[in-house]
């Protein structure tokens, strides 16, 4: 759905505002007789659920000892009843949707004296999952972590999941949601006088600033940066990547 509109406009001054906003939604129905595919480590395409989502076990618990070991890690049993159970026994469980299932951005112009136009732009997207590949590292493999050195008063869960290395993942398989201040944006269009100068019918100059700030609760480097290829595929795992760079522009155009 897509909305514009003007509620600001005369001789000097025009404000133009947009949205445009998009869900998505799907589920395997049909697999050909098998009830799922392993898509990539800890995707699957499940009857029932979304295309390519995250299953693992789920770590709900686990023992601290005194000499700071963690034993007796426990996992959801995957029932409506949520009981904990040894992870050895437990079922992998639908953690969440790789792929966003809604997606949005709004528009502000302002155009002031013929001359001047200011332009912001904001973009969401929401309703999926990632997987913090650098924290597993960090944290899982070599226990390098706060709670790795301070385990008093840490989460049994994530103590836990921790613990097993590579074996669990539910600690890692995070809320990617995101806003983010996508442009902000000044543009001087010259005057024909000056624009008649280098021959054209029409020139400008912009400055922008964009991907300036990100407003998400995933705490790892960038909920855009995602891995690619390989077993991890699918491309909502984060580990040693880029993340989305701060960037300051200039442009200069004419039109001839």
């Amino acid at each position: 759905m897509a909305l514009h509109g003007s509620p600001i406009q005369n001789a000097s001054t025009q404000w133009t505002l947009g949205l445009n906003l998009a869900t998505a939604d799907n589920k395997v129905t049909d697999l050909n007789g098998a009830q799922f595919i392993q898509a990539s480590t800890l995707v699957r395409h499940t009857l029932g659920f979304p295309v390519g989502a995250w299953w693992d076990r789920k770590v709900v618990g686990s023992t601290l000892n005194s000499d700071g070991s963690i034993t007796d890690v426990t996992c959801d049993d995957g029932t409506s009843a949520h009981h904990a159970i040894s992870c050895d026994d437990a079922p992998v469980e639908f953690l969440g949707r790789t792929i966003p299932n809604f997606e949005a951005s709004a528009t502000s112009t302002l155009r002031l004296w013929k001359n001047f136009s200011f332009f912001v732009m904001l973009d969401s997207k929401r309703g999926y999952k990632k997987l913090d590949g650098n924290e597993r590292v960090r944290c899982n493999l070599f226990k390098r972590c706060e709670e790795n050195f301070f385990p008093e008063g840490a989460n049994l869960a994530l103590l836990g999941a921790e613990s097993g290395g590579t074996a669990y993942a539910s600690n890692l398989i995070k809320d990617a949601s995101f806003v983010k201040l996508r442009e902000v944006s000044v543009t001087y269009s010259l005057p024909q006088s000056l624009a008649s100068s280098f021959r054209a019918t029409g020139a400008s100059i912009s400055l922008a600033g964009r991907n300036l700030h990100t407003w998400t609760k995933y705490d790892g480097l960038d909920p855009e940066a995602s891995f690619q290829g390989g077993s991890r595929g699918f491309g909502q795992w984060e580990q040693d990547v880029t993340p989305q760079l701060m960037q300051f522009v200039t442009t200069v155009r004419l039109t001839f």
